[in-house]
């Protein structure tokens, strides 16, 4: 059961959840959501299944995916114009390691490792900028029903325990929790079934507030 793909079973199924619960709403904001995941499944699965060996090139162009889309996704649920400056240097700062690290290994063959760090420290950074901002508001939130605290919290988490497996990965590779998974592989399995049950919750919330606007 420990080999079983649970990264790619929370990736399938928030992506499907986009799908029947994201419905009817802002049709253009929402689409870049749901391919967004849509993108998510295919390379994790085309990574996993079919291009197994060598395939670094592959998540290397996919990084700037996650990022842009990460930063772009916080800059809305924010939504101040108090600190859209912050987003747009987060944008150059991320691109900026990017370009660096294409032209240092002359090519996308080696994984980009300090772009995936960096980008994971910015939506970090953004997270906890949603956080104080949330708190310092005067309005009440019953954080437990809204969408946006799931959403954010998920990313919150993912990133900030994902950081620390970067840094001492090989070594959670090397603890074998059977004969061919390792430590580091079954925290990443759940660390993605955190982030993508949380997103699967802020869907729901999203559903349940709109049913109640138009009862009401």
């Amino acid at each position: 059961m420990l080999s079983f793909p649970y990264h790619l079973l929370a990736e399938w199924s928030c992506f499907i959840a986009s799908i029947l619960l994201l419905r009817n709403l802002d049709p253009k904001f929402w689409l870049v959501v749901k391919l967004y995941l849509f993108s998510v499944v295919f390379i994790e699965s085309v990574g996993r299944y079919l291009i197994v060996r060598n395939n670094q090139w592959m998540y290397n162009l996919y990084t700037p995916v996650e990022f842009t889309f990460g930063i772009w996704i916080i800059s809305k649920i924010i939504d101040s114009r108090k600190v859209k400056y912050i987003f747009l240097f987060s944008y150059i700062i991320f691109f900026g390691y990017y370009i660096i690290e294409l032209v240092k290994y002359k090519g996308i063959d080696t994984f980009f490792n300090d772009s995936s760090t960096i980008g994971s420290v910015i939506i970090i950074g953004l997270c906890i900028l949603y956080y104080y901002m949330l708190f310092e508001q005067d309005r009440y939130v019953n954080l437990l029903a809204d969408p946006a605290f799931w959403f954010i919290s998920g990313y919150f988490i993912f990133y900030t325990t994902s950081v620390g497996i970067e840094t001492f990965f090989k070594k959670l590779e090397g603890i074998m929790v059977s004969s061919t998974v390792s430590l580091g592989s079954v925290i990443m399995d759940i660390l993605n079934l955190i982030l993508y049950g949380f997103w699967i919750v802020a869907f729901i919330c999203l559903r349940n507030k709109r049913k109640s606007l138009q009862m009401s």
